[in-house]
């Protein structure tokens, strides 16, 4: 049966990157300002957005930084070009080795990217390096509330994206905190009654891929379903999503 491309795999991107800006979560309310909450934005930071896709964060963050400046970067070109327009200096990067001085930023985003990357390590300790002393940054991830949603999503993703990175919160919070060798704190927030069929409509992929994903929600076990929220409407499955949050300061030196 066939599935979707791997996920660290360039050629996701430039079918992908198409709708992208459209898709329900990127746009969701609850997670952005989320992230805005845990920034607290002064007005005066140097802010760097890893993996920014479509810009969505420094979008949201531009009007509360009169006096501060937003440097955002991805590995697809495409991605980059996709939106149009720009809130922030964009710059063509590889989150494994960010091209800025040790302690150039005052805090680092890092929105549903971590998933993609093939050495999330590499890249936390990258994000960790740029930041001044004092610094903070604020990773956030869909997540899986518990292992039996962890066990069902993986076969969900093994099908959508064959090797994509997938976490409960606790396992993201874990693995930051033992990568950077900090304590961090670990939110949450929820995006509810995500339509399936819409995401996998702009996810780029083929339509036999976008049966099968859809199918395992339609097919759900009864624990799935009441634990994920689903609704079914006109042969759409409707899932509440949860969005972790970690954000972990480096150590003054």
């Amino acid at each position: 049966m066939e599935k979707g491309i791997g996920a660290f795999d360039p050629a996701l991107w430039p079918d992908r990157s198409k709708g992208y800006k459209e898709l329900g979560w990127v746009n969701a309310r609850g997670p952005l300002e989320k992230m805005v909450e845990l920034i607290a934005p002064r007005g005066n930071e140097i802010i760097l957005d890893v993996g920014t896709g479509t810009q969505a964060i420094p979008k949201e963050l531009a009007p509360l930084l009169p006096d501060g400046s937003i440097l955002a970067f991805d590995l697809s070109a495409d991605m980059l070009r996709a939106d149009g327009t720009t809130s922030a200096d964009l710059f063509r990067a590889d989150a494994h080795q960010i091209p800025l001085a040790e302690g150039s930023v005052d805090v680092v985003t890092a929105r549903m990217i971590l998933h993609h990357l093939e050495k999330p390590d590499v890249a936390l300790e990258e994000m960790c390096r740029v930041l001044v002393p004092g610094g903070f940054m604020v990773v956030s991830e869909y997540v899986a509330i518990d292992e039996e949603i962890w066990t069902f999503e993986r076969g969900v993703f093994d099908i959508k994206e064959p090797g994509r990175h997938l976490w409960t919160g606790d396992q993201l919070a874990s693995l930051i905190s033992s990568t950077l060798g900090v304590a961090v704190e670990l939110d949450y927030a929820m995006m509810p009654r995500y339509s399936v069929r819409d995401w996998m409509g702009k996810s780029g992929l083929s339509p036999e891929v976008q049966e099968r994903v859809l199918n395992c929600y339609l097919c759900a076990p009864q624990t799935i379903v009441k634990k994920m929220g689903i609704v079914y409407s006109d042969g759409d499955a409707l899932v509440d999503r949860s969005f972790g949050f970690v954000r972990a300061f480096k150590q003054d030196e």
